[in-house]
């Protein structure tokens, strides 16, 4: 149908647009049915594997989201930004940062497996050493997405990470119905097939770059920056979730669970819309007039699409979903529709940001918007509850969305 659609309306754009508009249908497809796939996966081992054992395998991938600062994901962001310049040359010199930078995560979880061995949790020992051993495969080879983001393959990303979220959900339920006793089994899952992906990826995209044209100048330094800056959002977010598991009952932290699925399918397609565009940022030398009333009309519509989707379709699709005693969360979904549809505006201006080899506006962007995570979301949840999770989110999207728009005014538009 998307295609359809896009096949009448592609003649009458643009021709900078036409080429968007095909990259993002096969994103927008393909994204699609990568979230149903995971939304069927997380609904079925919620019903098959005990609380407890769900609460320990994210307990243990929060901490591995904590530590993946490590692999430096700014020096990613710096390749992509270098093959879309055509220098991609950077290849081996990323990869090997990445690499050798992840295994401080490895040593890092392998205390934290020493501290679980003195309090007795052999569970939590033999997880923890197994994240170590796979955690520089699973997030330090990561290079090869930068290489296809940065030539804009998008179509081929997608199918990849599609067909690896269609294998890895279902040797997940396989799991969640033959062992149910403790989250080793599942943790495994969850990082070896991404570990084998990136190692069989990482070794056919590295061919590609044997005598590609060297990097930019300063390419390292800025990936090592922004890779520091990056710290602030990883903590900001832990914090955050430490308000939401800390200050809520288990109830309401189901229900908020629930609620918070769509919404945040419906900003993946804003943010993949984003990733499309990005590596054409990276070679635009300035911002002009002309992308600023582009990007303000995308708000404008955006911000009636999904607001008037999340009143008319959406609660037959949520009622259609989601199990009867979760019925009650639809109205903190709709809400939370509704910040994704104020929060729009920052997602382009974001990513032409993040697309420039400007280490300060990176640093600006992600420290001041953290900062602001870190003060609404403890209060604010410990007061109002799921309500208060919500308003914070609606706060930290509001204000990324001004302060988006501050730095393109003052920083990128000419006068």
């Amino acid at each position: 149908m998307l295609q359809k659609i896009l096949s009448e309306i592609e003649p009458h754009l643009p021709s900078q647009y036409k080429e968007i508009a095909k990259h993002f249908s096969y994103v927008f497809v393909l994204r699609v049915l990568q979230q149903f796939i995971s939304f069927v996966s997380f609904f079925f081992i919620v019903h098959h594997v005990p609380k407890e054992v769900i609460g320990h395998y994210h307990f243990v991938l929060s901490v591995i989201a904590l530590i993946s600062i490590t692999s430096l994901p700014g020096i990613r962001n710096a390749l992509m930004q270098s093959i879309a310049r055509h220098r991609g040359g950077f290849f081996y010199k990323a990869t090997k940062y990445s690499f050798l930078s992840s295994l401080l995560g490895s040593l890092t979880l392998i205390v934290v497996a020493v501290y679980h061995f003195f309090v007795n949790d052999i569970f939590m020992v033999v997880a923890f050493m197994i994240a170590a051993a796979i955690t520089p495969f699973s997030q330090g080879l990561l290079s090869w997405r930068s290489s296809l983001a940065g030539e804009e393959r998008f179509k081929v990303l997608s199918i990849i990470d599609t067909s690896a979220t269609l294998v890895l959900s279902l040797m997940l339920m396989a799991s969640a119905v033959l062992y149910v006793e403790s989250h080793i089994v599942l943790l495994s899952i969850a990082l070896i097939v991404p570990a084998i992906q990136n190692i069989i990826l990482w070794g056919q995209e590295k061919k590609r770059y044997i005598d590609a044209p060297a990097a930019e100048e300063n390419m390292v330094e800025y990936g090592l920056k922004t890779s520091g800056y990056q710290a602030f959002p990883i903590l900001a977010r832990e914090i955050d979730k430490l308000s939401v598991y800390n200050f809520m009952s288990a109830g309401d932290l189901a229900a908020y669970n629930i609620a918070m699925k769509i919404p945040e399918a419906v900003k993946s397609v804003f943010q993949n819309l984003g990733d499309v565009i990005m590596p054409k940022f990276a070679r635009i030398p300035k911002f002009t007039p002309k992308m600023d009333k582009t990007m303000g009309a995308f708000s404008f519509l955006s911000l009636f699409l999904v607001i008037g989707f999340a009143f008319t379709l959406f609660p037959l699709i949520f009622k259609l979903l989601v199990p009867t005693e979760y019925k009650g969360s639809i109205g903190y979904a709709q809400a939370l529709l509704c910040t994704v549809a104020v929060g729009n505006h920052g997602i382009l201006r974001g990513k032409y940001i993040k697309s420039q080899k400007d280490a300060q506006s990176f640093k600006k962007l992600t420290f001041i918007s953290s900062i602001v995570k870190i003060l609404s979301a403890p209060a604010l949840v410990f007061f109002y509850d799921i309500w208060g999770a919500v308003f914070a989110i609606f706060v930290q999207r509001v204000f990324i969305s001004v302060y988006t728009e501050y730095l393109i005014r003052t920083k990128y538009l000419p006068e």
